[in-house]
């Protein structure tokens, strides 16, 4: 999983997390490719799919 800011074109091979609560940052980045190694699939190729990704949680502290 990789942080990119600003524009970028996605193709079929990746995806794109949007969040309406959290601002996507390099602290979220790492935090997901902590957790997420764990769901991926090592059949072949190894890939995340979408619908498992939509599964994944991480703790992200309140903004105190």
């Amino acid at each position: 999983m990789n942080f990119r800011s600003g524009k970028f074109y996605c193709t079929n091979v990746c995806g794109v997390l949007l969040s309406k609560k959290v601002k996507a940052d390099k602290m979220i980045a790492e935090a997901l490719n902590n957790v997420s190694k764990s769901y991926v699939s090592y059949v072949g190729i190894p890939k995340l799919m979408n619908n498992v990704m939509a599964g994944v949680e991480i703790m992200i502290p309140n903004k105190w």
